[in-house]
């Protein structure tokens, strides 16, 4: 036999590369179908996080990096009930903002706990699609003195979380290559001798 090939069930040799794509079909066409399945757009609420890569630069110099999620109601087209936007960064930007968030499929709005201070994100797409590109944002405040800081420059943007019936696709397809190989493992058990 030569090398790279094992034998099939019927004695004949089977290559290696065969054998690796076979074994790999199943997961990669669950993984495609998963990845090009319409995304339900039904869905009262989307779950949106901000890319690795999102970041405002504000007009008095400073980068902030954000991170968090968001809920889009499609059935509202509004913001909520829930989201989180983290900038980290320098202040006086920088911190957590998530008390009553809302806004609309172009912007989300958030407040900073007691409601003093507040960002909005807009984006340059509405959601409701897999991903929104930031468009811009503004940092305002009431206290000490009102203020209002805007960002000359937005990169990154958000992306919808996959759909968890999505999960139930994967189980099955991973389900069916284990009892793939679990019968070919039987057909290639060596002769009682």
């Amino acid at each position: 036999m030569s090398k790279g090939t094992t034998p099939a069930g019927d004695g004949a040799p089977v290559s290696l590369r065969r054998r690796l794509v076979s074994t790999a079909a199943v997961p990669a066409t669950a993984i495609a179908l998963m990845l090009c399945a319409p995304s339900n757009a039904s869905a009262a609420l989307l779950t949106y996080y901000f890319t690795s890569n999102a970041s405002l630069f504000f007009t008095d110099g400073n980068l902030e990096k954000i991170s968090g999620f968001l809920e889009f109601n499609t059935a509202s087209n509004s913001i909520g009930p829930l989201a989180s936007v983290a900038m980290t960064g320098f202040a006086p930007e920088a911190g957590t903002y998530s008390t009553d968030p809302g806004g609309s499929g172009a912007a989300v709005v958030a407040y900073m706990s007691g409601e003093v201070q507040s960002v909005e994100v807009d984006f340059g797409a509405l959601l409701g699609g897999k991903y929104a590109p930031l468009f811009s944002g503004t940092w305002s405040t009431d206290l000490p003195v009102p203020d209002t800081i805007g960002a000359v420059i937005a990169t990154g943007g958000v992306t919808l979380a996959p759909e968890p019936s999505t999960l139930p696709l994967l189980a099955a397809a991973l389900g069916l290559f284990g009892l793939r190989r679990r019968v070919r493992q039987r057909g290639h058990s060596p002769p009682a001798g």
